[in-house]
């Protein structure tokens, strides 16, 4: 791949910023390396969502001189082992710290007194609750309302959905929430049940067929994540129900984008994950640098079918580092 000429069309995407700035609180290098950690949610081998932010991160990093590295828990329940990693991060004397919160809570103390050991912190693909940090991802109640908006024009029989969700507590808990506004417009369209998989995959797919059995005129099953998706269409692949149960997820992995191709995924929002990479490395680096940034960075979805798949825009969307 081409990596400036890949980051110039990917960077060329429109953002929406918010015009509240932060300044970094951070105070002097405590040594002349600059390092920067990237904290993820899973292991880079288990998601390939993670490795293009990775690869986002890394290319920000090349070129800005500070050295990257990325880390992650066991899995998406492990906030111990989450907020070990933040307090290693600290004593290792990181410059900065990006990372998406398991959750909204757990992880701030942890990330506070970061902050005030000098490093800068801020936040990309969940948001955590403390109001003045950084914020560089996609807005998951608007994805989540990108996907009950599809999901209303998807919907022509039984109109009857279930959700399979991570946890309550879920930082992405919004997008189940957004989708459950925007399909609320059709009065005919009945969310029968949602469950929860504590953010395990062989869970959500046994929940996934024990739907389709419970509801015999099931329409559609929706997941939150690309985790659920993946598990809702390898139960509606064994079932035998593809195009009879639609699926509406998210994330666009190898694997889901072959159950597109096979007509069970229907339709998923499509993150940009390169571009949640490259500009949390980046405003960081300013971060650490005393400059100004912007509070949120809205990097931005895009809903991703059968019909748009091969567009040239959606491939570049897909496959940032070239397939």
């Amino acid at each position: 791949m081409k990596k400036n000429k890949t980051l110039g069309k990917i960077l060329s995407c429109i953002l929406i910023v918010s015009t509240m700035g932060i300044m970094s609180s951070c105070g002097e290098k405590k040594d002349d390396s600059k390092k920067i950690k990237i904290i993820g949610k899973t292991p880079l081998e288990n998601s390939f969502y993670w490795e293009v932010v990775n690869a986002g991160a890394s290319a920000a990093g090349e070129e800005l001189g500070y050295d990257v590295e990325y880390l992650a828990p066991e899995n998406e329940k492990d906030t111990e082992g989450q907020i070990a990693i933040i307090n290693k991060a600290k004593e290792d004397k990181a410059d900065g710290i990006v990372i998406a919160p398991i959750n909204a809570d757990d992880m701030n103390d942890a990330m506070q007194e970061a902050k005030k050991a000098g490093v800068s912190v801020l936040t990309i693909d969940s948001k955590c609750s403390l109001e003045d940090m950084v914020y560089i991802g996609t807005d998951n109640y608007v994805a989540g309302t990108i996907a009950g908006a599809e999901a209303s024009k998807i919907l022509t029989e039984s109109k009857k959905v279930a959700i399979v969700a991570l946890t309550e507590e879920s930082t992405l808990a919004v997008r189940w929430k957004g989708f459950e506004d925007a399909v609320a417009s059709d009065s005919n369209i009945n969310i029968v049940e949602k469950t929860y998989c504590n953010s395990d995959k062989a869970t959500a797919k046994q929940q996934a067929s024990e739907l389709i059995d419970k509801y015999p005129d099931l329409e559609m099953i929706c997941g939150v994540n690309q985790t659920t998706t993946l598990a809702i269409c390898e139960a509606v692949a064994e079932k035998g129900v593809e195009g009879k149960v639609k699926v509406v997820g998210y994330d666009a992995s190898e694997s889901e984008i072959e159950y597109i191709n096979q007509g069970i995924l229907t339709g998923t929002v499509v993150q940009n994950p390169y571009n949640i990479g490259y500009l949390g490395d980046k405003n960081v680096a300013d971060m650490s640098d005393g400059k100004s940034i912007s509070k949120i960075i809205d990097t931005g979805t895009t809903f991703v079918t059968a019909d748009n798949i091969n567009d040239d825009a959606i491939q570049l969307l897909i496959y940032p580092m070239g397939k």
